[in-house]
């Protein structure tokens, strides 16, 4: 029935492509009729040469719906535009003819409505059901390694699990099947298989798949872990790789920066940047900042607060430390 959707709209494109005055070529039409009508052909094709009666006659039915749709998709269309309409001769042919036509496209839409119902249903149960499982099964010593999930409509349905780990009771697994109600659950039968750690309880198939579950697991596991550490890793180098980059471009700037201070401030003998960690006492934060070391020839440095602000615009630093050496 969803499918069906693309053959109507695949119609409608078809139709009001054709009755343009300009056609501007068949490309378009051709490609969304075929998208509706070439898939199932295909399928009925596959069915076809592996003698599966199941894929060729279902394919087969959908190729008849598909091209139903487009038909009434075309009808619909012809009769909005006006276009003129088939005289009969006789009323009663008439009559017949479009009984006719109607019993068709309603034998042949009518499956289409009940499989997509189930289809639908289908959908929601398996919804509800994996949610159920998510919200319920979270046990801190105990992991659902496996889940079967079996649909019937008009009888019981089924949710097979696999546990392993620490064992849960029997009034723990009757409470949860009582929740199965505020899922959409009640006609569906929960049956538990547990494992513990001494591997008993289940037959050899669960025991494989518990085996090749918990390789799966151990190996997800050291794959998450390593990529934590790699990540922490990465994270510190460019931590340091920022902290060498800062040292390196102060670096640069005590040379470029004691060039021009020897122009201007001719007392100034040393000059130096780094950064320095300040401790001011027990439960204050440590601070890390700029500091300047400056040696002076001449220690009445009139010009020390002009040499300080100048130093800030030209560092684009608002707070700087300064250390004076007298030489």
């Amino acid at each position: 029935m969803f499918d069906a959707f693309v053959a109507l709209f695949g119609g409608f494109a078809g139709i009001v492509a054709y009755s343009r005055t300009d056609k501007g070529g068949t490309a378009i039409p051709g490609v969304a009729i075929a998208t509706a009508l070439m898939p199932p052909l295909c399928t009925a094709g596959y069915g076809l040469a592996n003698l599966d009666p199941k894929f060729f006659f279902g394919a087969l039915y959908l190729f008849f719906l598909n091209s139903i749709f487009i038909s009434l998709a075309t009808v619909v269309t012809v009769r909005y535009l006006k276009y003129p309409k088939k005289v009969f001769v006789d009323p009663r042919k008439e009559r017949r003819v479009k009984w006719y036509i109607t019993l068709f496209v309603v034998i042949t839409i009518i499956p289409s409505i009940f499989m997509a119902y189930r289809v639908a249903m289908r959908s929601y149960f398996t919804t509800n059901a994996v949610t159920f499982i998510a919200e319920n099964f979270d046990f801190e010593n105990t992991r659902v390694i496996s889940r079967h999930i079996e649909y019937h409509p008009g009888d019981t349905s089924i949710i097979d699990l696999t546990l392993f780990g620490d064992p849960i009771d029997e009034e723990l697994i009757s409470v949860l099947r009582r929740r199965m109600a505020n899922y959409g659950l009640k006609n569906t039968r929960l049956v538990i298989n547990q494992r513990d750690g001494e591997g008993v309880g289940l037959d050899d198939w669960r025991t494989e798949l518990l085996t090749t579950s918990l390789r799966s697991d151990i190996m997800e596991e050291l794959f998450d872990r390593n990529e934590e550490r790699i990540s922490r890793q990465q994270e510190q180098i460019r931590s340091l790789q920022e902290n060498l980059n800062q040292y390196v471009l102060l670096d640069q700037l005590s040379g470029e920066v004691f060039r021009e201070i020897n122009v201007q401030y001719p007392e100034v003998d040393g000059f130096s940047l780094g950064r320095m960690v300040y401790h001011k006492g027990e439960g204050f934060p440590r601070d890390t900042l700029v500091t300047a070391l400056v040696t002076l020839s001449d220690d009445a440095f009139g010009r020390r607060e002009t040499f300080e602000r100048w130093l800030k615009v030209r560092l684009n630093k608002e707070e700087i430390r300064y250390v004076y050496f007298q030489q």
